[in-house]
């Protein structure tokens, strides 16, 4: 028997430490939280475990995550004039960095379609953004990041498709549940 749990790619389900993939699971969950403290325990689980593999991927882009939600949070993204900054520089090397190591991997693609969105490349985010639920269409987070990305650029219909979609993956997510009923 074979069992698919969403994972993008040959190099997404292979053996990791099972402490480093622990602590990747606690730092997705501090980083859900949104908080500067949930971001603070995230990066450091999530630098824990890419310092026990560091050839995880998923870790890397998580902490990419992290990076562009507390980035965000800050008043340090978003902004036209802060396309290309310092930090925009220190979340794509770390998206490039998982892309390295797995090329297909949804959640580095998501993260890119994120960020790139963030720094006003919309057309370029749409395209990554889209890869992701193609390499992973299990991944709810790339769905909402693209729902968002959708109905800024005034895509309505579309919008509300993906964004049902990403509810229908993950419909205990209130972060997913707070973008769709906006």
């Amino acid at each position: 028997l074979s069992l698919k749990l969403g994972a993008s790619s040959p190099a997404a389900t292979a053996a990791v430490n099972p402490e480093a993939f622990e602590l990747y699971l606690q730092g997705r969950q501090a980083w859900n939280l949104r908080t500067e403290e949930g971001f603070t325990q995230a990066e450091e689980l999530l630098n824990r475990a890419i310092a026990l593999e560091p050839n995880f991927a998923r870790a890397h882009a998580a902490l990419a995550d992290v990076w562009m939600l507390q980035a965000t949070t800050q008043s340090k993204l978003a902004l036209f004039s802060q396309r290309d900054t310092p930090v925009v520089a220190r979340i794509r090397t770390e998206i490039d960095r998982a892309l390295a190591l797995d090329p297909n991997l949804a959640e580095a693609h998501a993260s890119l379609g994120n960020l790139l969105w963030a720094t006003w490349r919309i057309e370029e985010g749409v395209r990554e953004l889209r890869l992701a639920v193609t390499l992973n269409p299990s991944y709810a987070s790339a769905y909402q990041w693209l729902g968002r990305v959708l109905l800024n650029d005034g895509r309505l219909d579309e919008a509300e498709a993906v964004m049902r979609r990403a509810t229908e993956l993950d419909p205990l997510s209130h972060r997913i549940l707070d973008n769709y009923y906006i």
